[in-house]
């Protein structure tokens, strides 16, 4: 049920894919499974209250209906991370808790609806320290949920414009 960040703590629950024993910077999910409390459920409420409109490229005031959505399921607690997306954040210096906390004020950048896993967006997020980071979320093809952390890198500046929302072209 992570619905945002109060007082720059997570507020909720989620799950989150990972393998057993992964260190999570000092913390470890449970050895049996991958249930990982983040916050406390009861400030997700009030969290997901909160979460400002979303403006798409060129500041536009278009939401994303995936995007949306993807949100939505977050706040409600329906929220993986993909094995691969737990590699990446890691190899960024990343946290899960930023990717999950940091989807409440992400941007829309590219929509991939006939992806053939399913739906996914491309989004600009920003982690606790203010730097962009990019993510790809998705739902699994067929479902109506959970919201997937497919991937998270921080961009190239190199293969992107300066606001790291559209890419260079070659």
């Amino acid at each position: 049920m992570l619905a945002g960040v109060d007082g720059g703590q997570a507020v909720a629950h989620c799950e989150v894919l990972v393998p057993e024993g992964t260190d999570l910077g000092g913390r470890k999910p449970p050895a049996f499974g991958l249930r990982w409390q983040i916050g406390h459920p009861a400030r997700a409420a009030r969290a997901a209250a909160r979460m400002p409109e979303n403006r798409g490229p060129e500041g536009n005031s278009n939401v994303s209906e995936l995007l949306e959505k993807m949100q939505k399921l977050v706040a409600a607690g329906e929220v993986r991370i993909s094995e691969h997306g737990y590699d990446e954040l890691t190899d960024d210096g990343l946290t899960a808790r930023e990717a999950v906390a940091g989807i409440a004020e992400a941007i829309a950048i590219e929509e991939y609806p006939d992806f053939p896993k399913g739906p996914s967006i491309l989004v600009l997020q920003k982690a606790h320290d203010g730097a962009p980071f990019h993510a790809v979320w998705g739902i699994p093809k067929g479902h109506a949920r959970p919201a997937v952390l497919v991937t998270a890198y921080r961009p190239d500046p190199a293969q992107w414009d300066e606001d790291l929302m559209k890419r260079k072209r070659s």
